[in-house]
């Protein structure tokens, strides 16, 4: 599966979370400081859901079992470790960038879980889209990257699943427009995220760290660093008019 794509919520409220990064315990207590309601809410991640942080495993098993609510698009990380276990190929990085980038925690892993891991979640991980699209008046996309085209006609590709097949490495690992805007201190003020309903759709993507949300044309970039530091983790709702 390439592209998800869900329909308004009308019944309750949309999070987007950031990169992960085996924070799981601070997901958790995000989730419990904004009364979420599984029943009616829901949460979208721009991936990474493992590496570096303390919960990688049980980052995987938390949301591969509450995938009712929980959706999430692949993130570098996540396609590192599926090429790691031999599930895909990569020609852009090797499986043993894998390790070198905070995967260790799978050598760590007892034979149960190494068994759960490659029997069950593994499988249901290759299975998630690179793009999930959320429909309604105040439209959203949920990349975990950048697709490497002008900020403000990213969305014009992102529901091609031709572009998307052959556009895998940039929906992960591009930084492009980010990059260009992220170490200019003065610039990147001008760009503070502001959450505000719109009926132009806002991609949100992680990736890159930055030091605060910030968007530049239709992109909002996230990821302010939980990979070093889990109270960096936070969520954001969507919002709604």
């Amino acid at each position: 599966m390439l592209i998800s794509r869900f329909d308004e919520n009308k019944k309750g409220r949309d999070f987007i979370v950031p990169d992960v990064h085996g924070r799981l315990n601070r997901l958790k207590s995000l989730f419990s400081s904004v009364n979420f309601d599984p029943s009616r809410d829901r949460a979208f991640c721009v991936g990474d859901l493992i590496d570096w942080g303390p919960q990688s495993y049980e980052m995987l098993v938390f949301a591969m079992e509450n995938e009712a609510w929980f959706h999430t698009v692949i993130g570098n990380h996540d396609d590192m470790l599926l090429c790691f276990a031999g599930v895909r190929d990569s020609d852009y990085h090797s499986p043993m960038d894998f390790i070198r980038n905070g995967g260790e925690w799978v050598r760590e892993l007892g034979e149960a879980r190494m068994k759960d891991l490659l029997n069950r979640i593994l499988p249901w991980l290759d299975k998630q889209p690179y793009v999930i699209h959320v429909d309604g008046p105040n439209p959203f996309t949920v990349i975990h990257a950048e697709v490497g085209v002008s900020a403000d006609a990213s969305h014009l590709v992102l529901s091609d699943e031709k572009w998307v097949a052959a556009n895998a490495v940039e929906l992960t690992w591009c930084r492009k427009i980010c990059d260009s805007h992220r170490h200019h201190y003065q610039d990147v003020l001008k760009h503070r995220y502001v959450p505000k309903a719109s009926n132009r759709r806002v991609i949100y993507s992680g990736h890159t760290i930055v030091p605060f949300p910030l968007q530049v044309g239709d992109c909002v970039f996230l990821d302010c660093g939980a990979k070093k530091n889990g109270s960096l983790l936070n969520l954001h709702e969507h919002p709604v008019s």
